[in-house]
């Protein structure tokens, strides 16, 4: 794992700590080969040279961000209870993720990325 993002979510709210560091893990058993860095200021996962999967932390919430504007169009009726725009979805301790969106997520990601290299 890439020592910047452990620092990164160690200097995040101590209550979100945990929370992305579960969402980190899920992500590590969902990709295991993606290559772990970061980006933009925050955590990323990249997988064939493409970026896949970010998280981050604010000030009174944690985000996920897909890379891509069509996911979470896609997801739209398993999100409902959660806010989001078109590139991220914002979660909290009260409303976590759950493993099965964030499995969800980076499947259609994937596919999206695996579609994207045939063109």
């Amino acid at each position: 794992m890439e020592p910047a993002i452990d620092t990164y979510i160690h200097l995040q709210k101590v209550e979100f700590q945990e929370a992305l560091q579960n969402v980190r893990e899920i992500i590590h058993a969902i990709i295991p080969s993606a290559t772990e860095q970061m980006g933009w200021g925050m955590p990323w996962w990249k997988l064939d040279g493409q970026w896949i999967i970010g998280i981050a932390g604010f000030k009174n919430h944690m985000s996920i961000f897909p890379h891509s504007g069509n996911i979470l169009a896609k997801m739209e009726t398993e999100i409902t209870w959660f806010p989001h725009t078109k590139a991220a979805l914002h979660f909290t301790l009260e409303k976590p993720l759950t493993k099965e969106i964030i499995e969800r997520m980076i499947h259609l990601r994937l596919t999206e990325a695996r579609d994207n290299r045939k063109k």
